[in-house]
């Protein structure tokens, strides 16, 4: 039973890790190819914070979430939702401080002044989630010790599940102590 369970588990990794190679050769064949500027994942993108400049909000190395908007949609953003857009070379995830009749006014949390005006249309996408303190676990999976010891945890772990010892056969081909209790009672 414990050998099935475990089983199961490695199916999942297993799983969870081809999901992850597609979702990174699909982001790479869309920056990369397609010279986009950023992922589009079923209307989503998923971003890294760069710069300290919304603390405490979002710190460095967080991973944002953002819903990418269309121009439409963008026009019902309001004071305070945080918004992605491209400066330059640059994408600015910053919190809307002023709604003007076409432009918005965006600041950092920790910046002292507010950024220049934006059209309205140049808003990329509204950030609805936050993932904290992954620049930890960046730091700590990216270390070639720690992967190439969970590379080879997986594959112990695979090896030893997966292995089934072959039943020994003696030399007439018989399995061996099979029939002993039937050979006395004759």
């Amino acid at each position: 039973m414990a050998k099935k369970i475990l089983g199961i588990i490695l199916n999942i990794f297993i799983v969870i890790a081809v999901i992850i190679i597609i979702l990174v050769v699909y982001s790479m064949v869309q920056t990369k190819m397609m010279k986009k500027d950023y992922v589009n994942i079923a209307g989503f993108t998923i971003l890294q914070v760069a710069t300290g400049s919304m603390s405490p909000t979002m710190e460095e190395k967080d991973i944002i979430v953002a819903k990418i908007l269309s121009k439409e949609q963008a026009l019902s953003l309001g004071i305070d939702d945080i918004v992605i857009y491209q400066e330059k070379n640059y994408m600015i995830t910053h919190r809307i401080v002023k709604v003007e009749k076409d432009e918005f006014v965006t600041k950092g949390d920790a910046n002292n002044t507010s950024d220049n005006p934006i059209k309205k249309d140049e808003v990329i996408g509204k950030v609805v989630h936050i993932i904290s303190d992954i620049g930890i676990w960046e730091k700590v999976l990216t270390e070639p010790q720690v992967y190439i010891s969970i590379m080879m945890t997986i594959t112990l772990w695979g090896i030893t599940f997966l292995y089934k010892p072959e039943k020994k056969v003696n030399t007439t081909g018989e399995k061996a102590n099979e029939n002993k209790g039937d050979e006395k009672k004759e």
